[in-house]
């Protein structure tokens, strides 16, 4: 079941990595210890409602390194980032901000410049086990839910058919629950978890509104 409500409440400025396009690591032979190349990506939040302040910041987001975040005034700068391409949002506190990709190098900084907010939609629900009968279970914890843009109004029934570009990604909490952050448009939703079958749902993102996604895996 879908529905929107209005999420016009005060937050603080958040700059979210929600989505880390990591190298695959080699198996086979004896076991290794594995080096995760990483850099920087810096910035500037130009917001005319809050007059360029950045007032406090949050990192989130899973990886195979432990991102951290500085900000002074209106500048942002996240270090210990894996090298990739990276998906990141910059959230200002009445759900306005901006998603955008930087290329992250090995020991450099990606400057992505001015960034400028737009109102934003959020993607929320939750991810549970379901039987044959479609009935529903317990909440799945730590399932990985990830949501890639549908350009043209394409529509797919798995991610494989789903044009290469920008995603966002976040894990359930301990109820099974989700929230992705994205600028309007219509995504394909992922839910995936160990030892259940991935589940997929198309969902369309509104300004300033939320669109519920939940999902059963079997």
């Amino acid at each position: 079941m879908k529905g929107r409500r209005s999420i016009l409440s005060v937050v603080p400025f958040v700059v979210i990595a929600v989505a880390f396009m990591l190298a695959g690591c080699g198996g086979g032979g004896e076991k290794q210890v594995t080096t995760v190349s990483t850099g920087s990506i810096e910035g500037r939040v130009v917001s005319a409602k809050t007059r360029g302040r950045l007032m406090a910041a949050l990192l989130m987001g899973a990886s195979q390194t432990t991102p951290v975040l500085s900000f002074e005034g209106n500048r942002f700068r996240i270090d210990n980032v894996p090298v990739g391409e990276q998906t990141v949002c910059v959230r200002s506190g009445d759900s306005r901000g901006a998603v955008f990709v930087a290329q992250v190098f090995p020991n450099k900084v990606t400057n992505v410049g001015d960034v400028e907010e737009k109102p934003l939609g959020k993607i929320l629900g939750f991810v549970y086990e379901v039987d044959e009968q479609g009935n529903k279970g317990n909440p799945i914890a730590g399932a990985l839910v990830s949501a890639r843009p549908l350009f043209g109004g394409v529509e797919a029934q798995s991610v494989e058919e789903v044009p290469k570009g920008m995603f966002a990604m976040t894990r359930t909490d301990a109820n099974g629950r989700y929230e992705l952050l994205l600028p309007a448009g219509t995504y394909l939703v992922l839910a995936d978890a160990p030892r259940y079958m991935p589940a997929t749902d198309t969902v369309t993102v509104v300004e300033l509104q939320e669109a519920e996604c939940n999902l059963g895996l079997m």
